[in-house]
C-alpha cells in the first residue's frame, strides 16, 4: 500500500532510547507514513520494543540473522528496495522529532515542489541542546539549488537530516562503501536537486549516545579519510577551483591529524594494521586521482606541496615526521 513518507531506522541494541525515538514517530501530526525498522541481530529488547508499536504505527521490521554493522550496507539492501513511499528519510535509533516534523517537511515539498527539505536540526544532549541549524544562517526562506546545498553542506552549514524525494535517491543511488558512506550520499543527493527548501519542524541528533558506532575508538573510524578524499573528487567535478582547493588542503592535514591519532592509540597490532591500511586505501585513491587530474601542488600551496611529498615517502618518514609534531605541540 503507497505511502506518502518512508522512514528507514537500522536498529542495533538500541533498548536505551529506541522508545524517545518511536513515541516521536506515534505523535506525528502527519500520518501517512511507514517506519521500516532493520533488526541487525540485537541482542537486547529492541525487537520487543518495536514490536509494542506494531497495532499502533504502521512499522515494517526486517530481521537479519547475523550482525553486519555497516549502516550505509543496511539502508542499500534492506531498507531503499523496500520502501513505498514518495519521499524517504532515515534516522538513527537514538534519533527524534518534533510532533509536526513530518507534516512540515512533507508540506513544504509540495509546496514549493522541492527535492528535499531540510527541518532545524539540533545536537540533542539531555543537559544541554543549544547547537542547532536553523536554514542556511537562520534562514528558513531561502530556496537553494543543488549545487548551492551541496557547497553549504561540505562544512555542515546545512544538514544533511532531509525529507528527499525517493525517485531521487534512486536515481542517485546509495553508497556503500564504508561506514560513512552515508555522509557522501547525501551530498550526491543534493547535487541532483533542482531545489532544497526548509522548514521548521525539528530534527534532535543526540549526540551523548555512549554506545553509537562513531563514540568507541576503532579501526574502522580511520575509514573517515578514504570519505573525504571520495568527497573532494565530487568537490573538483561539480564546485569551484577555490572550493576544491580549500578542501584540498583540509584533506592533506586530515591524513597527518589521522596518523598522529593512530600512533597515539593503544592498539592490537592487528587493529594497528587495520587502521593503517584505512589511511593506506584513502591516500592510494587520493594519489591516483592526484594524477588523473594533473595537479600541482606547488603551485597552489608550497607547505601542502612538501606535506604530500612526505605522504607519498617511506613509512617510517611519515612516522618521525608525525612523532615530531606531536612532540612539539606537547
Amino acid at each position: 500500500m503507497s505511502v506518502m513518507i518512508s522512514a528507514v531506522i537500522p536498529v542495533f541494541n538500541g533498548e536505551r532510547f529506541l522508545v524517545n525515538t518511536l513515541d516521536s514517530l506515534l505523535n506525528q501530526t502527519f500520518k501517512d507514513f511507514e517506519i521500516i525498522c532493520i533488526n541487525d541481530a540485537s541482542t537486547d529488547s529492541s525487537i520487543s520494543i518495536i514490536n509494542q508499536y506494531s497495532g499502533k504505527l504502521n512499522i515494517r521490521v526486517i530481521d537479519l540473522k547475523t550482525n553486519l554493522g555497516h549502516v550505509p550496507f543496511i539502508i542499500k539492501t534492506y531498507g531503499i528496495p523496500n520502501v513505498q513511499g514518495q519521499y524517504f528519510t532515515y534516522l538513527s535509533q537514538d534519533d527524534f522529532l518534533s510532533n509536526d516534523c513530518f507534516e512540515q517537511m512533507y508540506n513544504t515539498a509540495r509546496q514549493l515542489d522541492a527535492d528535499a527539505v531540510i527541518p532545524d536540526f539540533v545536537y540533542y544532549t539531555s543537559s544541554n541542546s543549544d547547537k542547532k541549524l536553523i536554514g542556511v544562517n537562520g534562514n528558513r526562506d531561502i530556496l537553494l539549488t543543488g549545487l548551492e546545498a551541496f557547497n553549504l553542506s561540505l562544512d555542515w552549514t546545512i544538514p544533511g537530516a532531509a525529507l528527499w524525494r525517493i525517485e531521487l535517491v534512486r536515481r542517485s543511488g546509495y553508497e556503500d562503501f564504508n561506514m560513512y558512506a552515508d555522509e557522501y550520499a547525501i551530498r550526491k543527493f543534493f547535487l541532483k536537486c533542482n531545489k532544497v527548501a526548509f522548514c521548521p519542524g525539528v530534527f534532535y541528533y543526540r549526540v551523548d549516545n555512549p554506545a553509537a558506532i562513531t563514540k568507541k575508538m576503532k579501526p574502522a573510524l580511520f575509514s573517515k579519510v578514504f570519505k573525504e578524499t571520495k568527497l573532494l573528487q565530487l568537490v573538483y567535478y561539480n564546485s569551484d577551483q577555490k572550493m576544491f582547493e580549500k578542501r584540498l588542503v583540509t584533506l592533506i592535514n586530515m591524513f597527518y591529524d589521522y596518523h598522529q591519532i593512530l600512533f597515539q592509540q593503544k592498539f592490537t597490532k592487528a587493529e594497528h594494521s587495520l587502521a593503517k591500511n584505512e589511511l593506506m586505501n584513502a591516500f592510494g585513491l587520493f594519489n591516483d586521482f592526484i594524477k588523473q587530474i594533473k595537479f600541482t601542488f606547488y603551485e597552489a600551496d608550497k607547505t601542502i606541496w612538501i606535506k604530500y611529498r612526505v605522504l607519498r615517502s617511506d613509512y617510517v618518514l611519515l612516522y618521525l615526521f608525525c612523532r615530531l609534531k606531536y612532540l612539539l605541540k606537547h
